[in-house]
């Protein structure tokens, strides 16, 4: 009896183990194919450049993820639930003008930790395929939305000019910041200077005058 308890438990700890392998290599595949995509583009990366720089062989690459394009997803996907957390999580008592200030300035601090990534994340989910792409784009107008939210309460409370065209402002506001993965730094000793100089130029186009 003793013999088949002490079976169990190493099994349990060897099938706890191998999980844990798996879900090591599998999180080491996304941290590679991220590099891949931002230094090649998604169409320039194979599943053998990923499954090489891995350390494993090219079919084995499929026991731990569906293919480059599951890897993509990922990628993307969680990439914006972490953009929605962190808009999420800039206090709704502020005022419109510096909750907007408050949610330029911590966008910016994202990307900037990491610009490649963050390239990856915003311009190449189109190469995702119908289904997935759906997908993206609910997530992508979800995040929208937050901003979108407070720009209409500016201008209803008087902060904005309520002649603002908010769907323009808003195409304006998310395409600059998502751009700025082109020519932020993680390095960069003014990025605080720099994201309220970005935050000041966007606040003083919406202000009413």
């Amino acid at each position: 009896m003793t013999d088949v308890v002490k079976g169990a438990s190493n099994a349990g700890r060897s099938h706890n183990s191998d999980e844990r392998t798996s879900n090591g290599t599998r999180a080491m595949m996304i941290e590679v194919a991220t590099r891949l995509f931002g230094e090649r583009g998604y169409s320039g990366t194979t599943v053998r450049d990923i499954a090489t720089q891995v350390g494993i062989l090219p079919g084995s690459l499929y026991a731990h993820i569906g293919g480059k394009e599951e890897m993509l997803l990922e990628i993307v996907s969680s990439g914006i639930d972490r953009f929605v957390e962190m808009v999420d999580s800039v206090p709704r008592n502020l005022a419109p003008r510096e909750r907007l200030r408050s949610m330029i300035r911590e966008h910016l601090r994202v990307v900037a930790a990491n610009p490649q990534w963050a390239q990856v994340v915003f311009h190449q989910w189109r190469y995702l395929s119908t289904d997935s792409q759906t997908l993206v784009r609910k997530k992508r107008r979800n995040y929208e939305k937050y901003f979108a939210d407070v720009i209409s309460e500016g201008v209803q409370s008087g902060d904005f000019s309520e002649n603002l065209d908010q769907h323009v402002t808003i195409l304006v506001l998310l395409g600059s910041l998502n751009w700025s993965a082109e020519w932020l730094s993680p390095n960069d000793p003014r990025l605080d200077v720099i994201c309220d100089l970005f935050a000041d130029t966007v606040l003083n186009g919406l202000v009413t005058r």
